[in-house]
């Protein structure tokens, strides 16, 4: 599960550029082995309106094709919906297994 915060903006930081940097160092470790697993984005501070967040959330979803749920993790939003889904993964997995 990547965690990335929906509204960075300080030295032109972006949820988008956060999550290549990560996928990046997936890709390094080990032969990216970890990458072979599902995965699943959780976009923090959704409560934070003035930062644009429904922006920056749109073009994370338009440039990465991964499940993904915003969440407020200060707030308590979202976070059923994140369980629930990796839930679901960990099960699917098992099935797969």
């Amino acid at each position: 599960m990547y965690v990335l915060d929906g509204s960075v903006s300080d030295d032109d930081r972006t949820p988008l550029k956060d999550y290549r940097v990560l996928y990046r160092e997936l890709q390094l470790y080990k032969g990216g082995i970890l990458l072979q697993k599902p995965s699943l984005i959780a976009l923090n501070k959704s409560d934070r309106k003035y930062t644009n967040f429904e922006q920056r959330e749109a073009v994370l979803r338009k440039q990465i094709h991964a499940p993904m749920v915003s969440i407020s993790a200060k707030e308590g939003t979202g976070l059923e919906l994140l369980l629930e889904q990796l839930r679901e993964m960990v099960l699917d997995a098992k099935k797969n297994d």
